[in-house]
């Protein structure tokens, strides 16, 4: 299953991948062109950071917060590492995706 949504200057690609066993439903969030990293033309990077943090704070509010500084475990709902948001149920990445597209 891969899927592709728009946020303003962002892109959201998803993907399945296990943690200790576990699966997680991935949306990996770039502002990736191809394979060259870069900046849209007349967007700040205060922009990009502003649409990231409005992604995280929606995650927070809506499926609860972690505890800070502590590695991920298969038992957790949601958390960020690496420019991705990783799921633990399915239905949390499409409601994700469906509200970011």
């Amino acid at each position: 299953m891969e899927a592709e949504v728009e946020l303003m200057n962002l892109t959201i690609t998803t993907e399945e991948k296990r943690l200790n066993g576990a699966r997680y439903y991935v949306a990996n969030v770039s502002y990736i062109s191809g394979t060259n990293w870069w900046v849209p033309y007349g967007v700040s990077k205060q922009e990009l950071q502003r649409d990231w943090l409005k992604l995280e704070d929606w995650c927070y509010s809506t499926f609860g917060k972690r505890p800070l500084n502590e590695w991920p475990t298969s038992a957790d709902r949601w958390f960020v590492n690496n420019s991705s948001f990783w799921f633990r149920d399915h239905d949390d990445l499409l409601m994700f995706l469906l509200r970011w597209q």
